[in-house]
């Protein structure tokens, strides 16, 4: 075991941290070309950003998070003069968006039960619905109510925005589940946070593994047709049920299953169009359940299911070389700062425990230290939860430390964030989460798959380039980790890499790399003569010579 880390090499990251957190950021403004931009002056290079998307059939929108590409894409939107829809991964950016100043509405659509001006609480009366004579029905104030109800505002809504989008008179903010009820009316697709809604696209169904499906584990075809009539049969059954249920918290339940089942049934449909045309599909079997997702470049997914479309993708880490890339950068206070303490794999772990005590050393001196510039809230991005996580949470519990529990990431976070608590020990969070509130974060390990996943392993049967999509999976996985931290320039944010091998994997695909990603990074590198120095972790012309 070689730990690399010496006493100068921690006094240097601390030095970085001091001016980071030193940083004055002041952003630059220009006046704005577009009257339609929703702010008096445009931030600098926004103007450039939106003629590059209106000129552009398929683009992406690339520049980091915080550097206000909201304002650039709406602008866009309305000034193209074609019907768009903005598709989101979640509720709470359906609301952000919305909020903004455009000459056109803004308008988000919501499941049917948010949309619902009757409901107590969370519940809607129609979540409780029924069927009688071959119709539903629900009950309001002890009346029996026709579903949907004349005046339901969530009809109500989707007939406003298919009138209003036909003149581009409006922008509906849509999400996964809703966006393909507009998608034949609309020519500019934009999709935000592209990363994550185009994998929520490509998730997996999963369904209770059978007998006939053991059997035909590869053929996703068969597969799906056998997932689909078993669905439709749980769908059958649920609907026999509700004719003779009344109670309506029973009722309430088994509408929240049949509404899964029927979205359910609905992506099946979905993935079976997308097997025919394409055959870009896995299966693989874990535990007690088969799954089917699509499998392929998130870029290739937007171009088949956009077909025809004018298009642009939000997204801080996808990269085509066939796609018109829109980037500007800001000011920033954020830094990466690779510390390269030891090779932390699991097989480097399980010879030495050493590397992790090391590593558990390093992190509680860091977050000492930043705990005298300011107060901080800490993420270890752990790799794995059974030994890394287990060991380093097992080093630090008695600092108000939470290890995350295996599949509960939503409610490790939320605990964390609103709990009186200083670390969170987990993994899986480079996805979807607002970290802001967190100013430093530690990436333990470098996120590789296990390769004894049966995905994986249906991955690696499906690809002849697996090795170097293994290698790329991991790298952008740690990629979005590192900007969870840093939402808006002015965000003092530290990210510390802690697992040397991120440095092989930098150098191997540098040129696949995102922009921002490389100006943010910064390492520690042994010179000739063995001696240490501070330097950009990418080629300068300086280090090059």
């Amino acid at each position: 075991m070689v730990i690399r880390m010496t006493d100068d090499d921690i006094s240097k990251i601390k030095q970085e941290i001091i001016a980071a957190y030193s940083d004055e950021v002041s952003e630059e403004y220009e006046d704005k070309i577009f009257q339609s931009y929703p702010f008096e002056r445009a931030r600098l290079h926004h103007n450039k950003a939106i003629s590059e998307i209106l000129s552009s059939d398929f683009s992406i929108l690339s520049a980091p998070t915080g550097t206000g590409k909201t304002a650039v894409y709406l602008t866009a939107a309305y000034e193209s003069g074609l019907p768009s829809i903005v598709i989101v991964p979640r509720n709470g950016l359906q609301i952000q968006i919305s909020s903004y100043e455009m000459p056109f509405l803004l308008i988000p659509l919501f499941e049917r039960s948010k949309e619902c001006n009757k409901r107590e609480g969370e519940v809607s009366p129609c979540a409780a619905k029924f069927r009688k004579d071959g119709r539903w029905y629900f009950l309001l104030n002890g009346e029996y109510k026709e579903y949907p109800c004349d005046d339901c505002p969530y009809e109500k809504k989707k007939y406003k925005i298919s009138e209003l989008l036909k003149d581009a008179n409006c922008c509906p903010i849509l999400n996964q589940g809703n966006f393909f009820r507009f998608l034949h009316d609309a020519e500019f697709i934009i999709v935000d946070e592209a990363d994550e809604t185009l994998k929520s696209i490509q998730s997996a169904i999963s369904h209770k593994i059978s007998h006939k499906i053991s059997h035909r584990e590869e053929d996703v075809d068969v597969v799906l047709d056998i997932i689909y009539n078993e669905t439709r049969e749980e769908c059958e059954h649920l609907i026999s049920l509700m004719e003779e249920e009344r109670d309506s918290d029973t009722l309430v339940k088994l509408n929240a299953k049949l509404n899964k089942l029927t979205r359910k049934l609905r992506k099946i449909e979905f993935f079976t169009r997308y097997y025919e045309s394409c055959g870009n599909l896995i299966t693989y079997i874990r535990g007690n359940r088969t799954y089917v997702e699509i499998f392929e470049d998130p870029i290739e997914t937007a171009r088949r299911i956009f077909a025809g479309k004018k298009v642009c993708l939000v997204s801080a880490t996808l990269k085509s070389e066939h796609a018109k890339e829109v980037y500007f950068e800001h000011p920033f206070r954020q830094r990466v700062i690779s510390a390269k303490i030891a090779n932390l794999s699991m097989r480097s772990v399980s010879k030495d425990n050493n590397v992790l005590k090391k590593a558990a050393s390093f992190i509680e001196e860091i977050c000492d230290f930043v705990s005298n510039l300011t107060s901080v809230r800490v993420i270890i991005h752990a790799g794995n939860l059974h030994t890394h996580g287990k060991y380093i949470y097992d080093m630090l519990k008695d600092r108000k430390a939470i290890l995350m529990e295996r599949g509960k990431q939503t409610e490790a976070i939320t605990k964390f964030l609103k709990g009186d608590y200083d670390i969170l020990i987990g993994v899986a969070m480079e996805h979807g989460y607002d970290l802001s509130e967190v100013a430093l974060q530690f990436v333990l390990k470098v996120p590789y798959s296990d390769l004894k996943d049966p995905r994986i392993a249906a991955i690696k049967k499906k690809l002849k380039n697996f090795d170097e999509w293994y290698c790329l999976d991991a790298l952008h996985r740690l990629i979005q980790a590192c900007g969870r931290n840093a939402r808006s320039p002015n965000d003092f944010a530290i990210t510390i890499i802690v697992d040397e091998c991120f440095e092989r994997l930098y150098k191997q695909f540098e040129h696949k790399i995102p922009e921002w990603f490389k100006k943010r990074v910064v390492s520690v590198e042994r010179g000739d003569d063995n001696d240490k120095i501070w330097e950009w972790c990418y080629p300068t012309e300086e280090n090059n010579s």
